[in-house]
């Protein structure tokens, strides 16, 4: 058949209803990806589809499917989409593909519908969707598989690599999601390959050529375009008409969006042309619709590839549920923190995995207990599952950490409130006495709190230092001056008070905050009961722990370098922890006693001593900075008390 022989009626008549159909099956396309986005996202199947007809066009054009590119860039510039989760959507979509296809060939080979020759598109396209699927399971499954990922990924600079990280994790999460096997993805699927059948068939009884070898030409060569064909010289006379069938539809769907949407088409087009790709959407992925900002994201996908925090990985994959990340928090424990939005409302969300999860849930138990007896935040929900359990706070837009405070407040409200808090924790732990703490629970206390720890710590030092002796800022220790801390009957005789009382047991700064809407302007949060030995000493401690160090500001940025076998630690207390610390000091002399601080101190050494090797886990550069802090509070008070 020539090109004049187009104009005869009932040929023309055929070529233009295959035109119709597969113009008609584009669009069932275009809607069938609507499936694969959020439904509160900005997507519409129009923008799919000018998306769609702007690919087709440059592959046509360009080989190696390029168009592929040209179609995410214009839908995520276009409905404000991560680029990334786009890509995953295409990937998807090409994936179903070619597992329809295949398995159609496989249907119409068997019974001689299909030449021979098609047997080894066929299987390509089952390969590919084999491996597509293997290799999504694995990413969402399997640690060495993100690993790999990641280190792959990290070659490249910080958006390029936070870019893979999340096609790479969108693209695992749509497919484990089965969001291509429900009805509506499927029906319309059945529908558009039906019309596409339908477009070839007829376009092969217009054009006298057999089904096969439309289908070869339209699909058999994904990586060859058309046109690269014609200026090689290899495009016969017939592939023209190809070309036409291909490019009709698609010129006439750009005409209609030119007409419906002329000023947003080319202003999208003209700044990816100017390289002006920056968006981001809230609402564009499974995992990544729950996180507000971009920066939020990044962090749970570093998490899950590069396990710099197993943690937040699993706050993003099971505790944020139906809610919104908009922060999350620092803080020293192995529990995530995080300010989300849900059901239209603001609430703190704390969420934990492992050995942690039975301490929130005591966490939870105390401060239901003693609700009414001290001011504590409330518990508005919580979920325990067979991987995590997480609770919900509420959210006082008005609440500030007490660290907040004291660096931007004048210190005589801090020292208020402070004055406040001893004042209050002192009642609750006179009204919650306990008797005195037997022989055998201060030993326990002391060999599981301090003389493991040390272990610990020293076999962590050893792989470090050189030797035995070493500076920190210039002052010379010993580890030898470790090994009192071994000695459990030293330690026995550092206990001279074993009163026991319901204590908070993690009475850190961090854990104080101020809220103007309650009565006393403050309450406490994150209470520690896994302490064996409950003496109020504890909770002093950890005060001192905050005030004379500054162990938030450690926590923060803290940082301690080793050279040989010199430490240098930069000191993080500010100035007004400093003024702080001896106010604090005056009013717990007023209020529990002036007699109490040796024993203070020497559970605030404690406390740093049961830190240690958290830190180290955390990270050696954290574990080194908290083992210098532990060093200099055990010279200071070997030399005080001996």
């Amino acid at each position: 058949m020539g090109l004049t022989d187009l104009w005869d009626a009932h040929r023309f008549s055929l070529f233009l209803g295959a035109a119709l159909l597969l113009l008609m099956g584009h669009v069932v396309r275009a809607t069938r990806m609507t499936s694969l986005y959020p439904a509160n996202s900005r997507v519409r199947g129009f923008d799919l589809l000018l998306g769609l007809t702007l690919g087709y066009c440059v592959n046509t054009l360009v080989p190696a499917r390029l168009g592929e590119l040209v179609r995410v860039l214009y839908v995520g510039k276009r409905c404000r989409m991560r680029y990334a989760y786009v890509a995953a959507t295409v990937i998807c979509e090409r994936l179903s593909d070619a597992l329809v296809l295949g398995l159609l060939a496989v249907c119409l080979l068997s019974v001689d519908v299909l030449p021979a020759s098609m047997l080894d598109l066929t299987l390509s396209f089952l390969i590919a969707c084999a491996s597509g699927i293997a290799i999504a399971v694995l990413v969402h499954r399997s640690a060495l598989m993100r690993r790999t990922v990641w280190q792959g990924a990290s070659l490249f600079n910080t958006g390029v690599c936070h870019g893979i990280l999340d096609l790479a994790w969108s693209y695992a999460e749509l497919v484990t999601s089965r969001q291509m096997l429900r009805w509506r993805f499927l029906s319309l699927t059945v529908v558009m390959w039906l019309l596409y059948g339908l477009s070839f068939l007829v376009f092969g009884l217009a054009a006298h050529t057999e089904l096969g070898t439309v289908a070869t030409e339209m699909l058999g060569t994904p990586l060859h375009s058309l046109w690269d064909e014609a200026i090689h010289g290899r495009l016969a006379g017939e592939q023209v008409l190809f070309i036409a069938f291909a490019i009709l539809p698609v010129f006439a769907i750009l005409l209609i969006g030119l007409f419906r949407e002329q000023n947003s088409f080319l202003r999208v087009c003209s700044a990816l042309f100017r390289g002006h790709f920056l968006n981001w959407d809230a609402g564009a992925a499974l995992v990544g619709e729950h996180f507000k900002d971009r920066a939020e994201y990044d962090v749970f996908l570093r998490s899950t590839f590069a396990k710099d925090d197993p943690r937040i990985s699993g706050f993003g994959l099971n505790a944020i549920e139906d809610a919104v990340v908009h922060r999350l928090f620092q803080g020293g424990s192995g529990a995530v923190t995080a300010l989300v939005e849900a059901d239209s409302k603001m609430i703190i969300r704390k969420y934990a995995v492992g050995d942690l999860m039975g301490k929130l849930e005591q966490q939870v138990q105390w401060l239901d207990a003693y609700q009414l007896d001290l001011s504590l935040v409330e518990i508005v929900g919580e979920r325990v599952d067979q991987g995590f359990y997480r609770y919900d706070m509420p959210y006082s837009p008005d609440a500030v950490d007490f660290y907040d405070v004291i660096h931007t407040a004048p210190i005589e409200k801090s020292a208020r409130i402070l004055s406040d808090v001893v004042s209050s924790v002192h009642e609750f732990h006179l009204r919650h006495q306990r008797g005195k703490a037997s022989e055998g629970e201060v030993a326990q206390y002391l060999q599981e709190k301090v003389v493991k720890n040390v272990a610990t710590v020293l076999r962590f030092v050893g792989d470090v230092l050189p030797g035995e002796k070493y500076t920190l800022n210039g002052k010379e220790f010993d580890l030898r001056q470790w090994q009192s801390l071994q000695d459990v009957d030293w330690l026995m005789g550092q206990v001279d008070d074993r009163s026991r009382a319901v204590i908070h047991g993690d009475l850190t700064i961090e854990n104080v905050i101020v809220d103007p809407n309650r009565p006393c302007g403050w309450f406490l949060i994150d209470p520690n009961t896994g302490n064996v030995f409950d003496t109020p000493f504890i909770d002093w401690a950890k005060l001192s722990q905050s005030l004379h160090l500054g162990y938030e500001g450690l926590n923060r940025a803290g940082a301690c370098t080793l050279n040989g076998c010199d430490l240098s630690l930069a000191m993080m207390r500010s100035h007004a922890y400093e003024q702080l610390n001896e106010l604090y000091g005056r009013a717990l002399g007023a209020t529990v006693g002036s007699g109490c601080q040796r024993e203070i101190r020497f559970h605030e050494l404690v406390n740093y001593v049961r830190l240690v090797p958290y830190k180290i886990r955390q990270s050696p550069g954290k574990g080194l900075t908290f083992f210098a802090c532990t060093s200099m509070l055990l010279a200071a008070y070997v030399e005080d008390y001996g």
